[in-house]
């Protein structure tokens, strides 16, 4: 993947969680995937925290993120 697609993939996964779940819900979901999250129910962004816990993981377990999430 590109890392422009990367980027805007990463982009996606993190709006949609932003407007979907809180963050105890979005910590639930991504700890699903193996993704070491803070241990936090409130955030100042929730966008930016989940750009910050995607950005390290590889490129099959974005996709496999944005897939499930459409």
């Amino acid at each position: 993947m590109k890392q422009i697609e990367r980027l805007q993939l990463i982009n996606s996964i993190a709006l949609k969680l932003q407007e979907e779940m809180n963050t105890s819900s979005i910590n639930s979901f991504l700890s699903g995937f193996k993704i070491q999250c803070e241990n936090v129910n409130i955030v100042p962004s929730k966008r930016v925290y989940v750009v910050g816990l995607l950005a390290s993981q590889p490129d099959t377990l974005i996709k496999e993120i944005g897939s499930q999430l459409n």
